[in-house]
């Protein structure tokens, strides 16, 4: 009857939650190796040159454009290709 009916639409529910959860862990572990493959720099002071990038010419930096935080010396950066 409806307990049946009722235990048969939670374990659908379930089942559906845990095929979400399962594509939320891979597209994560897909970002997190995309980060990983962008090129790093050792910040050592304001002077120092960020890499060329696709015809782009070196840059100094001194903040993140993204959080606006300042870069402290020895700190690794992350070089976005945008």
């Amino acid at each position: 009857g409806i307990g049946f009916a009722s235990a048969g639409w939670v374990g659908l529910l379930l089942l559906g939650f845990w095929r979400l959860l399962r594509q939320a862990g891979e597209n994560d572990r897909e970002v997190e190796r995309a980060i990983a493959s962008l090129p790093t720099v050792l910040f050592r002071g304001k002077h120092t040159p960020l890499p060329l990038l696709e015809g782009r010419e070196p840059a100094e930096a001194t903040s993140c454009a993204i959080c606006l935080g300042d870069f402290e010396p020895g700190e690794e950066l992350r070089i976005l290709p945008c």
